[in-house]
């Protein structure tokens, strides 16, 4: 992994309302806040401010700020009520501030890239961000029957130039199947990924998904 991807470990996988989201951990800012457009796409109710908010971009442009939302995020399962300060035009969806991570008791690991909250109670993995610049995603529409595997295309990124690729689950994902880590041959930027629907139902997997990181494979590869 470069030193670039070390760096940039500061995010945090919850969920808000069944969804799941990369939410920016952010000690330079003093309140937690989250884009219009994230807002409206989980059909938040927006409130007024308690009280004037000024807050200004780490380029010193204003922002200019919505009013206010309550949610209950969860993090690996544990519920947190949130108060979230609405930003028009943000760039990240989603940020968790010092107001938050004061009041529950965060602490950051830059050694081992974790965060835990309340002493240890709760320790959630710090990623790097997964865009589809950097990622692979479902190639095309699939539903994957019950309890059975399946190999499907992913597109790779268009700058992914090598006729190999080394695809790994990601942290988090929002395809609801598992992923096997996979050596896979890539023409046209397309390669292929297995995976398996544990659950007693169906499971769709929608075009243009993030499903797994990609690694430039080796050369040559040799088996034993």
């Amino acid at each position: 992994m470069k030193n670039w991807d070390l760096d940039a470990r500061q995010y945090i996988v919850i969920q808000i309302k069944d969804r799941t989201l990369q939410c920016l951990i952010d000690t330079g800012s003093v309140r937690s806040v989250i884009s219009r457009n994230l807002v409206k796409q989980l059909r938040l109710n927006v409130l007024p401010l308690d009280s004037p908010c000024t807050l200004v971009a780490a380029s010193g442009q204003n922002l200019r700020t919505i009013g206010r939302v309550e949610v209950n995020m969860q993090i690996k399962g544990l519920t947190m009520p949130s108060t979230f300060v609405v930003v028009e035009g943000l760039c990240t969806n989603l940020l968790l501030g010092t107001d938050f991570l004061s009041k529950n008791h965060a602490f950051i690991n830059y050694k081992d890239h974790s965060v835990s909250f309340y002493d240890g109670l709760l320790i959630s993995p710090l990623h790097a961000f997964n865009s589809i610049s950097n990622c692979a995603t479902i190639k095309q529409t699939a539903c994957i029957a019950a309890y059975s595997e399946a190999i499907i295309p992913v597109q790779l990124p268009q700058t992914y130039r090598s006729e190999e690729v080394i695809l790994e689950p990601l942290p988090f994902s929002p395809a609801t199947v598992l992923v096997g880590s996979s050596l896979s041959s890539a023409h046209n930027g397309v390669a292929y990924l297995k995976v398996l629907n544990f659950k007693h139902h169906p499971v769709t997997l929608k075009k243009n998904t993030k499903i797994a990181k990609h690694f430039i494979s080796p050369q040559r590869v040799v088996y034993f």
